[in-house]
């Protein structure tokens, strides 16, 4: 079963020369409706500026090998996939040194949407702690949702600061800065 749906993908890093055919096939072979360099001169006449950002319609919004691509290549992106019906609207991104991808549900405009459910502990935690200091700590241990932070932070008080700021960063992630995207000869 096939549900096309819109998607951008915003491209940043070097490609070599010589891939830049292999690189616009992949475009190709997933995408269709492509707004963006889609020929070889349109791409260098793009490249060097900023990253690229192509819009275009995927299977699903997705475009996989692309992806793949990019990562065997180290080029990074940050990929937009539309909401329809009963799709969500999804951004993930990766950037040369990160492990995997990074998945984060989005609004239709690429704002990452977080649960009210995941964020509320923190808020709560955040609160008392500016109003008590270290000694909040304890009031939370046992609380869904901040048993990490609770345990490192019982641990090493001393680090409280870098732990909830280490935490908020996994709960309100915020998209990676892509270089230029560049061809080097």
């Amino acid at each position: 079963m096939s549900e096309p749906l819109g998607m951008s993908i915003d491209i940043g890093g070097e490609l070599p020369a010589h891939l830049i055919d292999e690189f616009l096939h992949a475009f190709d072979e997933e995408c269709v409706d492509i707004t963006g360099p889609t020929t070889e001169p349109e791409l260098r006449k793009e490249a060097g500026k900023k990253s690229i950002k192509w819009y275009a319609t995927a299977n699903y919004g997705e475009c996989d090998d692309l992806k793949t691509f990019c990562r065997k290549h180290k080029l990074g992106y940050v990929h937009h996939v539309d909401a329809l019906a009963e799709c969500n609207a999804s951004l993930t991104y990766w950037i040369p040194g990160m492990r995997s991808e990074t998945y984060i549900q989005s609004n239709q405009d690429s704002d990452p949407v977080v649960g009210v459910n995941e964020i509320k502990p923190m808020i709560d935690f955040l609160l008392e702690y500016a109003k008590t200091g270290k000694n909040a700590i304890p009031l939370f241990v046992g609380t869904k949702g901040l048993e990490d932070i609770i345990e490192k932070c019982s641990k090493k008080p001393y680090q409280t600061h870098q732990i909830i700021k280490k935490k908020l960063n996994q709960l309100l992630p915020g998209e990676p800065k892509l270089p230029p995207f560049t061809i080097k000869e």
